[in-house]
């Protein structure tokens, strides 16, 4: 069994779901398997947003939540669905129902049960803890409860070495294209600096960064990635000392530390976007202030994803967009708009125009067309402009007999 006889790069219980889909799908071909993978996990989405939304007796926040969420999986993608992350994500959405209801310990054994699928899910266990130390020991059982299940399983199947294995196989790994820590050399092979190029590991079957201090940097993240957490856990602590809601504290501590696994990760995938998801969707049902840039940061990352363009493409892009030509045009054209509103040149080129035109129904509208079209061709489709324009169009084609 991968995980208890062998090495294996997920803990030993994600074997079940994948055991689950081989058998659904007939055990026959890898193809019937992923119908039957997809299939179930459809069903299991289908069961985790009815629940989200109390089987639609829901409030208006968990409707926003659960729209939140069909709308992030459907911007991420087939990957969404297609890895064993969102099984993990299914049992961290369930945990958050059951957190939702105030039921601390099922909510724990929920989020414990993720972390052994995927181990994103600690971030969410480590946060239950923190934000809410008044049952800290009612949610310390129920995680160890779940460890020991997990442990009686290994120590049944003789393979208790490699109870931990899924952690010591990311060693031999190295810097993948995708990992926000690739960015650096990405920007070097691009310019042919320090011996950095993109190499494809066929044991991995992934793309990954070769270069000066690339290996080393790659050995030290899983560190970085430690202490990051740990230094997250820590202003929690401080946070709820301080008197911080709990739920809120849950939501920003669950982002936070998802993020420190991400952002320290020398592995990077586009279902790690997924992880993002579920403690946005918390912000959202525990009707957090100022969560809009955390809602809008989520859908625009997974818009990068599901363009197949990693983390580290921001950055490119956006030195793309400044280097564009056309850019410093825009506040030209700004300011040629508030020139034309400020010293009255709209008024006395929409009079110009309504005398050369008419200024009956049919000339007024022509003369209107002509001026924006004069207005854009100089100022561009700036709001000033609109602005401008509005201003001194409505009077004119309201005298002339438009309705309002």
């Amino acid at each position: 069994i991968p995980g208890i006889s062998k090495p294996f790069v997920y803990p030993y219980p994600a074997v079940a779901p994948m055991l689950l889909a081989f058998l659904v799908g007939g055990g026959v071909a890898w193809q019937t398997t992923m119908n039957a993978w997809l299939a179930l996990i459809s069903m299991a989405n289908l069961i985790a947003v009815s629940a989200l939304v109390n089987w639609g007796r829901g409030s208006a926040k968990a409707f926003a939540a659960a729209y939140y969420w069909l709308i992030f999986v459907g911007l991420l993608g087939p990957v969404a669905l297609g890895r064993i992350d969102s099984v993990a994500t299914l049992f961290a959405i369930f945990g958050l129902v059951a957190l939702n209801q105030n039921r601390i310990r099922g909510a724990m054994i929920l989020f414990t049960m993720g972390a052994w699928m995927k181990i994103w899910p600690i971030a969410l266990a480590l946060s239950i803890f923190v934000s809410d130390t008044r049952r800290k020991v009612l949610a310390a059982t129920a995680a160890w409860t779940v460890v020991a299940v997990v442990a009686v399983g290994v120590l049944f199947g003789g393979g208790v070495d490699q109870i931990f294995g899924f952690v010591l196989t990311q060693n031999n790994r190295g810097l993948q294209i995708e990992a926000p820590a690739a960015t650096f050399w990405l920007w070097f092979a691009k310019f042919g600096l320090f011996e950095s190029s993109i190499y494809f590991d066929q044991g991995l079957l992934t793309n990954q960064i070769a270069g000066q201090g690339a290996i080393e940097v790659a050995s030290l993240l899983t560190l970085a990635m430690v202490v990051a957490v740990a230094i997250t856990v820590w202003l929690g602590v401080k946070a709820y000392r301080a008197g911080a809601d709990s739920k809120a504290l849950f939501a920003v501590m669950g982002l936070t530390a998802t993020l420190d696994l991400i952002v320290f990760n020398k592995v990077g995938s586009p279902q790690f976007e997924g992880w993002l998801a579920v403690p946005i969707v918390a912000g959202i049902l525990f009707g957090l202030p100022r969560w809009r840039f955390a809602v809008l940061g989520g859908l625009a990352l997974a818009l990068f994803w599901s363009e197949g363009q990693p983390l580290a493409s921001v950055p490119l892009s956006h030195y793309q967009i400044t280097v564009n030509p056309s850019l410093p045009a825009l506040p030209l054209f700004t300011l040629a708009g508030l020139l034309f509103a400020r010293t009255c040149a709209a008024a006395r080129l929409g009079e110009v125009f309504t005398a050369a035109f008419g200024s009956g129904v049919a000339g007024t509208a022509i003369a209107a067309a002509v001026l924006c079209s004069f207005f854009t061709a100089f100022t561009g489709g700036s709001g000033v402009t609109i602005l401008a324009l509005g201003g001194l169009l409505l009077p004119l084609l309201t005298k002339a007999g438009f309705p309002e």
